[in-house]
């Protein structure tokens, strides 16, 4: 029975994952296919509310993921096992990391030839739409159920980081279509950088015992990308 029940915790989070990643790519690969596909870099006035729609709509089942964990873990549960809250002398580092985004935007505003609205929804979008969600699953929930099933702690750290891997496949495999052989060559690509950032991404988490930190950090890096582009 402990053997099953490991075991099922571990298919429900690849199963979560594969669900996620599925919904990407077949939603992105039509997009992709009839031309339609917004980019966050490209974002103008009129383009705004498409792009901000096209990626709401990504995210639905990481949103529905987390209203079943709501309602399983309960209400009064669900902020303390996803890492929701922070103790008071973490929300000193927050702060900071905080203003740190804060005044990256600032800095973009100043120094990026971009446009101003570009350059304040990717601010959003690195935050908000990348950074919240991938930890909440990545860095929240996976890990919660693989160590719900009583398995190794390596296990719990590994197992996370190799479906997060998994993931970072995804835009090749829009632009060239799903195949097995690609997808497993694109994975082989990028298993150990993505492996070794998650467990980066996991070890804040457990040392600060909230998912504020990571998405905080995981946000700045993504959005630092804006001043080298």
């Amino acid at each position: 029975m402990d053997t099953l029940k490991r075991v099922g915790y571990c298919i429900l989070a690849i199963l979560i994952a594969a669900v996620i990643y599925g919904w990407s790519l077949w939603y992105y690969g039509g997009l992709y296919q009839s031309g339609a596909l917004l980019s966050a870099s490209q974002v103008t006035a009129e383009t705004l509310l498409p792009t901000l729609s096209q990626e709401l709509i990504v995210v639905l089942p990481e949103i529905l993921a987390a209203v079943i964990a709501w309602a399983l873990l309960g209400w009064k549960q669900f902020p303390q096992e996803m890492g929701l809250k922070a103790e008071s002398v973490k929300k000193e580092i927050l702060s900071l990391l905080a203003g740190g985004y804060l005044g990256a935007l600032f800095l973009a505003l100043l120094t990026v030839k971009s446009e101003p609205l570009t350059i304040c929804y990717q601010w959003g979008y690195y935050l908000f739409l990348i950074a919240l969600w991938e930890e909440f699953i990545f860095r929240g929930l996976l890990p919660l159920l693989v160590e719900k099933g009583g398995v190794p702690t390596w296990v719990i750290w590994l197992l996370p980081g190799v479906l997060f891997a998994c993931m970072h496949t995804l835009m090749p495999m829009v632009k060239t279509g799903f195949a097995a052989e690609s997808f497993v060559f694109r994975l082989l690509s990028v298993l150990g950088g993505y492996t070794v950032g998650h467990c980066g991404f996991y070890a804040l988490r457990k040392w600060s015992g909230t998912l504020w930190l990571p998405v905080l950090v995981h946000g700045l890096l993504d959005f630092s990308s804006v001043f080298i582009t």
